[in-house]
């Protein structure tokens, strides 16, 4: 299994009832795996969520066959699926509202990993 952690951390309350997207593309940019829902496995919405709680939230996978992968991350709106806004670290918005937050490589069922 391919295990992803991410920690949510809170900036401000959010008016929206909105879900966590976290996806896992290939080398292609392709989307190989997704995870859209409420973090910690459905128990955590984030309309709930203060400024400065973090949620320790993880994400398993099946393991992806031998390649390099990038771990995306964002929120979208539960009733209309649009995502919402996230900044790039040159204070652009992201065309597609999520953050590539990590990248991998797995060769023979073993992972090394990076950070961004």
């Amino acid at each position: 299994m391919l295990t992803i952690y991410v920690t949510w951390n809170v900036i401000a309350p959010l008016n929206d009832d909105v879900e966590t997207v976290i996806d896992v593309r290939d080398s292609a940019n392709h989307t190989v795996f997704t995870h859209v829902g409420y973090a910690l496995s459905g128990m955590s919405a984030p309309r709930v969520w203060q400024a400065a709680d973090k949620i320790a939230d993880s994400v398993a996978f099946p393991m992806p066959a031998d390649g390099d992968y990038t771990v995306h991350v964002g929120l979208r709106r539960i009733a209309t699926s649009k995502p919402l806004p996230a900044r790039l670290s040159n204070g652009n918005t992201a065309t597609d509202g999520l953050l590539t937050v990590g990248t991998m490589h797995v060769s023979d069922g073993r992972i090394s990993v990076g950070h961004r």
